[in-house]
């Protein structure tokens, strides 16, 4: 932590002093950020991360002796951990193109009783006349697509895509008048994981050896956006497992490698329309094993051959929202979103021995029982110079029953959240 915190003062000094010197020097910073306190009370327990600040859904029932749903118990919090402080930097011409980077951090790191210093953004960028190129840590491509203007830290999480990864990404725009651009990059994960059987772990992608690849589309005209693209992925969830073999008429289990993979494309398509104080945003997602987007998705285990290795199909959802808001000063808005867990090709792999169904699905948060969600969200905010003072109600239904074996749900019961935030934001 010490050496986190020497970290960013280091950095403030550099941006501090090369402001001073800006017309001597070719590079020029900008330090920006702002302090945000949020203030947040829920009717129930939820699947939430980063000190529950990024709220994603509500639990199922956890039902006692005495029927009573011991997850059914309010709780509220105020936190000021998702303060941001970041630098600009405008540099000189490489290779014939302008170059910019940024580094940008906040609080939201949390391990533990812990908050921690936490690395949003790194990276530099070459732009030439009609393309750049990005190499570093920044926005998985599809999320600033389309993006809901929610106030909620989760960014309408999860109907709505986020997630960084540290990337080599490239831009090219087209046309005469350059209303189209195509984006291609190559991902790997660090703070955005996928889950499997140690957990939500980046080692699952990386034992892959194949990065993640997005290829996307968009057009961009008199306030129109329009684009589509689809992400590829490819993890290995073991590299050893359990194998049992008689030698001597004796059986012993010893660990042995194993080559197992599973992978997975993630359409999606977005419009978005912007004009005077009016905007709207609407965005779909066909998502497969898609967790570290952060949609409910995942894998499951469909076979277990006799060497101890392991088959997995991608889990299927459909996740969408349409997202509208008016004004300026004082600007309201209305999310709606919806989630659909549309299960696997094929059948899950049965662990059973006793005759009640067991299957293995690794998913994010582990609602593996959750068969849909919706969610109404309307927010209002007072914006002067600065200062933005926000409201937001969340109304979250999610279904949860019985896992059948191609991992759909049936037997569904719905448990309510009711989700209030408050916001103020200082911004420099």
């Amino acid at each position: 932590m010490k050496e986190k915190i020497v970290l960013l003062l280091s950095l403030l000094s550099l941006a501090t002093a090369s402001l001073a010197a800006e017309e001597e020097s070719e590079q020029r910073y900008r330090v920006y950020g702002f302090v945000r306190n949020y203030f947040y009370t829920d009717s129930r327990e939820t699947f939430s991360v980063l000190g529950d600040m990024y709220d994603v859904a509500p639990l199922d029932r956890k039902l006692n002796e005495l029927g009573e749903d011991l997850n059914a118990e309010p709780h509220s919090r105020m936190l000021a951990i998702t303060t941001r402080l970041g630098v600009e930097i405008n540099g000189p011409d490489i290779l014939g193109g302008k170059s910019d980077g940024r580094i940008e951090c906040d609080f939201a790191g949390f391990s533990t009783t812990t908050y921690m210093l936490r690395l949003r953004h790194a990276y530099f960028r070459t732009k030439w006349d009609r393309q750049s190129l990005l190499v570093g840590q920044t926005w998985h491509p599809m999320c600033p697509r389309g993006e809901p203007e929610v106030i909620a830290f989760a960014m309408g999480s999860p109907f709505s895509c986020g997630g960084r990864q540290a990337q080599i990404q490239y831009n090219y725009r087209f046309g005469k008048n350059r209303y189209w651009s195509v984006t291609a990059a190559s991902l790997w994960q660090l703070q955005y994981k996928s889950p499997g059987p140690e957990g939500e772990s980046y080692t699952y992608q990386r034992s892959g050896m194949i990065p993640e690849f997005f290829l996307g589309i968009d057009y961009e005209r008199n306030g129109f956006s329009i684009g589509t693209g689809v992400d590829f992925l490819y993890i290995e969830p073991r590299q050893h497992g359990e194998w049992e073999y008689t030698h001597g008429g004796v059986t012993d289990t010893i660990t042995r490698k194993v080559n197992e993979h599973v992978s997975s494309f993630t359409p999606f398509a977005y419009v978005a329309y912007k004009k005077g104080k009016f905007s709207m945003e609407i965005k779909s997602f066909l998502g497969s094993n898609a967790a570290q987007l952060s949609l409910i998705s995942g894998y499951g285990v469909t076979k277990v051959k006799d060497n101890g290795s392991r088959e997995y199909k991608p889990l299927h959802c459909s996740s969408s929202f349409i997202n509208f808001a008016y004004g300026k000063k004082v600007k309201v808005n209305l999310f709606l979103g919806y989630h659909k867990n549309l299960g696997i090709d094929g059948h899950l792999h049965d662990f059973s021995t006793s005759g009640t169904p067991s299957y293995t699905l690794y998913m994010r948060g582990g609602l593996t029982n959750m068969d849909q969600m919706y969610r109404i969200a309307p927010n209002i905010t007072y914006n002067i110079a600065h200062f933005t003072l926000g409201l937001e109600y969340e109304y979250n239904v999610a279904a949860y029953g019985t896992v059948k074996s191609d991992a759909t749900v049936t037997d569904c019961h719905n448990v309510v959240n009711h989700h209030v935030l408050g916001m103020v934001k200082y911004s420099f």
